[in-house]
């Protein structure tokens, strides 16, 4: 996904990140920039904040919060899909006030989360071939 298609505000702060180290912050970000039916409050290990996604005119918006102790989650989540997020909770590399709120946005942009998790995709398919 290109940084153009990003909000202008989200694309001013992720424009300053470093490309190579934070690859897949620049990459999460993107996309839960995209995000609907709520707001996602991001910190990152860095110390920055976003807020990503919007709000629609229905009732099921939700507002969240996730702070992200280590980049290591998402890496973890591209190549592990859901269980590789899952597993990056457990081990504390991310963690939120509400994981209810947080679980709930994702589960209703779960299409659009799609693209994260191609890596898992990938691997599954080759996981196959091998066998």
């Amino acid at each position: 996904m290109s940084d153009d298609l990003l909000p202008a505000s989200v694309h001013q702060q992720v424009k300053g990140l470093p490309s190579l180290s934070s690859f897949a912050l620049r990459r999460a970000v993107a996309t839960l920039a995209r995000l609907r039916g709520g707001v996602l409050t991001l910190h990152t290990p860095d110390g920055r904040c976003y807020r990503l996604g919007q709000e629609t005119g229905g009732q099921d918006n939700s507002d969240a919060e996730l702070s992200l102790h280590s980049v290591a989650a998402l890496r973890r989540s591209f190549w592990g899909g859901d269980l590789g997020f899952a597993e990056s909770y457990l081990r504390g590399e991310w963690s939120s006030p509400d994981l209810s709120a947080v679980l709930s946005l994702l589960l209703r942009n779960r299409e659009l989360l799609k693209p994260l998790t191609f890596l898992s995709a990938v691997q599954k398919r080759l996981a196959r071939v091998r066998h």
